[in-house]
């Protein structure tokens, strides 16, 4: 059977390349896949491209204004707790908004791992984190801030991670940020890379008899348009965003992974599997399954509650962690005094079971990072929930008339004793 359109519908025609549809019929769309600096496999792009531009031409899903396609969003990552480990899936490739997109390219956003990831952390049933990977990697935007708070996630709840089975670019660049990276025996991670890709469409569009005009300000205005050759100024641009994004990337790898920066920059983007990846530095250890390394967490010494510090003697940052059985003590020996890192993660973990219960997981960092003692953390919570109430109370007295501190004083003044007995503080307080 063979399928026509009409080559200048909304749709397109199925004998277009699938990069040239996208182009052509949806340039929002295309902005988010070229010209724009994107850490994923090659390979995974293509079928993206293949895939997305596919669906245009068939007529399924609509243009959707923020770039994406009017179908069903794949379903935000939650987490399950095993044997004391929240695991939080990170599948797919890696957006910063989902934008409508369904699963058919397999989307996952920066967004809605974070959301999972806030929850594991506040959760007290789980006294460390998995990140479960299988991602080719993604997008840049939102991709740094998710790493940031994945490490801050792990000054008080441990974070590891695992490829089951690929934990490539944007993916590798979560996976560092872990204390710890697992890989199946099947599985793999690296391409420490970013590409960018450029659709010239000017040939096509003279076949078509189409001429673009374009009336703009700034030398500049039109780079990486795809209706306009690409001018050596605008690749010269497009390179030296790419190496800087490189260069961000290798340095963050070289710190996680107590690497130089060097030898990180020497892999050139390629992936390393099994054995290999641990060779190389970019992962601790090969399991078996998802299941091996939930077995393997779970089973390492712990002291206080919580997996045991890291020892100066490491290489990498994780080496002694992994299946080390404990130093032999002697019977008579009194128990070692807890270290700096066990006292602060056992209060870090006390403190986000005070702020789940209190309703405020978003506050556990904060809280955390002030450092109170573990004896006022409550009351500081209970001034917060105060001081949101106070602020609600003023919000509904002020209504949608009161413009001045002097309209504030009169519908308290003219409040009925109960009520004025309950909001007047807050209105000091307000003004």
């Amino acid at each position: 059977m063979t399928l026509v359109a009409d080559p200048l519908s909304p749709g397109g025609s199925l004998n277009e390349p699938p990069g040239l549809r996208l182009a052509m019929h949806h340039p929002r769309l295309a902005q988010r896949l070229f010209g724009a600096p994107l850490l994923v496999l090659p390979a995974k792009l293509d079928a993206i491209i293949g895939a997305v531009g596919a669906r245009i031409a068939l007529g399924v899903g609509t243009p959707r204004a923020d770039g994406g396609l009017g179908a069903a969003v794949s379903p935000s990552p939650g987490y399950a707790v095993r044997n004391g480990i929240a695991v939080v899936p990170i599948h797919g490739t890696l957006v910063a908004r989902t934008g409508g997109m369904d699963a058919e390219s397999g989307l996952m956003s920066y967004p809605a791992i974070r959301a999972a990831l806030d929850r594991a952390a506040a959760d007290p049933t789980a006294r460390s984190i998995l990140l479960d990977l299988d991602t080719p990697g993604g997008e840049v935007a939102g991709l740094a801030a998710l790493a940031d708070r994945i490490e801050e996630v792990s000054r008080f709840k441990p974070v590891d991670a695992v490829a089951n089975d690929g934990a490539y670019s944007a993916g590798y660049w979560l996976a560092s940020s872990a204390r710890r990276i697992y890989v199946t025996r099947t599985g793999g991670l690296g391409s420490v890379g970013v590409v960018m890709a450029h659709i010239d469409a000017t040939a096509a569009d003279e076949m078509r008899g189409l001429r673009w005009t374009y009336i703009y300000a700034g030398e500049r205005k039109l780079d990486f348009q795809p209706h306009v050759p690409l001018s050596e100024e605008a690749r010269g641009a497009g390179q030296r965003e790419v190496d800087r994004l490189h260069g961000l990337f290798v340095d963050h790898v070289a710190r996680r992974r107590r690497m130089e920066p060097e030898a990180v920059r020497a892999t050139q983007a390629a992936t390393f599997h099994g054995e290999d990846a641990v060779r190389i530095g970019f992962a601790t250890a090969v399991v078996s399954s998802l299941d091996d390394a939930v077995g393997r967490i779970a089973s390492s010494p712990v002291r206080g509650g919580m997996p045991r510090a890291l020892s100066i003697r490491s290489t990498n940052m994780d080496d002694d962690m992994v299946g080390a059985p404990p130093a032999p003590q002697e019977t008579a020996a009194a128990p070692p005094a807890p270290s700096a890192e066990d006292i602060a993660a056992s209060y870090s973990a006390a403190v986000a079971e005070l702020c789940t219960l209190a309703g405020m997981p978003e506050r556990v960092a904060e809280i955390v990072g002030r450092k109170l003692p573990l004896a006022e953390v409550g009351k500081e919570l209970l001034r917060i929930k105060a001081a949101e109430a106070d602020k609600r109370h003023v919000s509904a007295l002020r209504g949608p008339e009161a413009e001045t501190p002097r309209d504030l004083w009169t519908r308290v003044i003219r409040a009925p004793d109960r009520e004025r007995g309950e909001v007047s503080n807050a209105t000091r307080r307000a003004f």
